[in-house]
């Protein structure tokens, strides 16, 4: 298969939002809950000129920090329009982020560029016939399913991972859950609390939603104490054998909106786990 020439500008996403410096912790937060995203460029106030990336995680890893100035990450890669989407899987890969920012010769930002831009876009319409099997990762980021949520996120945390694999006592796959998912049973603690709590001072109001917990208790998501993740994950778990092929992944991951993809083997026993990212480094030889 000769590689596809296919440059940025024919796939990046050009109808972005950004944040922007001067700016507040609250103000990304605000932005981050409307459209979805867990990371946006941040921009000098007024301009298109491109400072640098902000994320979710940085939110949480710093708590008490308010400026935006100090919360967003300066030392990002960027790319051009004209850059080919070989490279770009290649920059991905070597800084290992998600998403890059795509800037004009004067550094102003005019779009960003995905691993979902490059799997949904591209990958999952190509016909890479080529497996899985040298791709996927046998280490799995498993736990009981019988876990606590208030464990299974902290698990999350030490392991690094934004996904855990549910298994039963016999060891047995049963589910699926992701930090989103934890999220989100984190914000039904923060309604019931809102009842409770008066507003701090008079014309001033609480906000409480699944992200700004975070803010609030100081890095601490608040989880109902007797929900298991059994009783919140996934139980009808898409998976995929390790001949698979590549472009079966990709479009399984395009349609079903997924970052990764259980493996299993011929007894339905769990062997690993493919990523989106893993989907990407396969296809790099394919992509010019």
């Amino acid at each position: 298969m000769t590689p596809l020439k296919i440059k940025v500008k024919n796939i990046m996403t050009k109808n972005i939002v950004v944040a922007e410096i001067p700016g507040s912790r609250r103000r990304v937060l605000d932005l981050m809950l409307k459209t979805g995203h867990s990371e946006l460029p941040v921009v000098k106030k007024g301009t298109r000129k491109l400072i640098g990336m902000v994320t979710r995680d940085t939110l949480i890893r710093k708590p008490e920090e308010e400026d935006l100035a100090l919360l967003v990450d300066r030392n990002v890669s960027r790319i051009s329009p004209d850059e080919s989407i070989g490279r770009t899987i290649q920059i991905m890969l070597e800084n290992n982020v998600r998403t890059l920012p795509v800037v004009d010769s004067e550094d102003e930002i005019v779009g960003v560029i995905s691993v979902y831009d490059i799997i949904s876009k591209i990958v999952s319409k190509i016909n890479i016939g080529e497996s899985i099997e040298k791709y996927y990762r046998r280490t799995i980021p498993t736990a009981w399913e019988e876990t606590p949520l208030r464990v299974a996120f902290a698990i999350m945390k030490y392991l690094k991972t934004n996904v855990l694999l549910a298994l039963d006592i016999n060891a047995n796959l049963t589910g699926i859950i992701t930090i989103d998912d934890l999220i989100r049973q984190a914000e039904v603690i923060v309604s019931e609390m809102k009842s409770s709590l008066t507003a701090p001072s008079e014309g001033m109001a609480w906000s409480w939603d699944p992200i700004t917990i975070v803010y609030i208790a100081r890095s601490v998501l608040l989880f109902p104490e007797n929900m298991k993740l059994k009783d919140v994950m996934t139980k009808n778990v898409m998976t995929v054998s390790e001949y698979t092929s590549v472009s079966r992944c990709a479009k399984l991951m395009a349609e079903r909106d997924f970052d990764q993809l259980p493996v299993i083997g011929l007894q339905g026993e769990l062997k690993g786990i493919v990523y989106d990212v893993d989907i990407l480094r396969a296809a790099l030889k394919y992509l010019a």
